[in-house]
């Protein structure tokens, strides 16, 4: 039994990463926000020896890339598809019968390490644990891979349970849940993402804000370039 960790993550290019928030403070400031917040994400939650940690990239070409990541994380790429497809995608992955993995995005600065080790508790008595979120959808969602079928085909990844769902609306989580025979319990502490400067506001008024700078090196920064091909297997 492995648990896997699953950093859902957009390449940090100029232009291309939070653009709803950089339609309020501006590009350049969304795009370092970006670079800023998901480098101490990862730098918090990938130092933990009790999972793999593992980065889902879009566009699929910069998961194989030179630049952006560093060498020694595994990386996969997103697939094509809407977020649920996606999403599916890297959950079924090449895991084994067994694993729990357990997907988030990259862009909640407020997760930590004792919510994700939460997450893999909850799965040791249950095979699906949900972690609302504030604007009515999901910060994670995570499974347990059965482990009477060698793909590990559960609800989420072999069902529809993504089906029908238009992301970025206040029901997805409902939809979510409606969409599901088995109807997990909801589990942990409601978080959000920033998508825009409200919600960037509400991340300083929580003191998340000042700590995103904690790492020195940003990811995509032109003065430090993070080189590296690894990439998942099974």
């Amino acid at each position: 039994m492995r648990r896997i960790l699953i950093v859902m993550v957009k390449a940090p290019r100029f232009g291309c990463v939070k653009t709803r928030l950089a339609a309020d403070i501006g590009m350049m400031a969304a795009w370092r926000f970006y670079r800023h917040s998901l480098n101490a994400l990862l730098c918090r939650l990938g130092r933990d020896r009790r999972w793999r940690l593992v980065l889902a990239v879009t566009p699929d070409r910069f998961a194989a890339g030179r630049a952006f990541w560093p060498r020694w994380r595994a990386r996969l790429p997103q697939g094509q598809g809407d977020l649920g497809r996606r999403m599916r995608h890297a959950l079924q992955g090449p895991w084994r019968a067994g694993d729990r993995v357990v997907l988030i995005g990259g862009d909640i600065p407020a997760v930590e390490v004792v919510h994700i080790d939460h997450a893999f508790r909850a799965l040791a008595r249950r095979p699906m644990v949900i972690g609302p979120s504030a604007d009515g959808g999901f910060w994670l969602i995570g499974i347990r891979h059965c482990r009477h079928s060698g793909l590990g085909r559960t609800e989420l990844t072999a069902g529809g349970a993504f089906s029908g769902i238009r992301w970025s609306r206040p029901d997805v989580l409902q939809r979510l849940l409606a969409n599901m025979r088995h109807r997990p319990p909801l589990s942990g502490e409601c978080l959000r993402d920033v998508d825009d400067a409200a919600d960037l506001c509400a991340a300083r008024s929580r003191g998340v804000y000042p700590r995103l700078c904690s790492c020195s090196r940003s990811l995509g920064s032109n003065s430090t370039k993070l080189h590296g091909r690894r990439r998942i297997s099974s």
